[in-house]
């Protein structure tokens, strides 16, 4: 039998995606973590930063930004 890790979950795409971000976050001892396309358009985040403003970062390959790769 599988046995579920996550302790909190949700149905909601938006509030899933946030639970994940602030996860992440927290195991990352990030201020802020952004979901965004390949255009710098935000699609998900959490921080108290200006989340576009980070999310653009990311497409611009801004030296010293720290990126995080998901498919590992």
């Amino acid at each position: 039998m599988h046995q579920e890790r996550r302790r909190r979950r949700s149905d909601s795409p938006a509030e899933a995606s946030r639970l994940y971000l602030t996860a992440l976050a927290a195991r990352l001892r990030a201020r802020s973590i952004v979901i965004a396309d390949e255009d710098g358009l935000l699609v998900a985040g959490i921080g108290n930063d200006d989340l576009e403003a980070v999310a653009a970062l990311g497409a611009e390959g801004v030296p010293g930004a720290r990126v995080h790769d998901l498919s590992m």
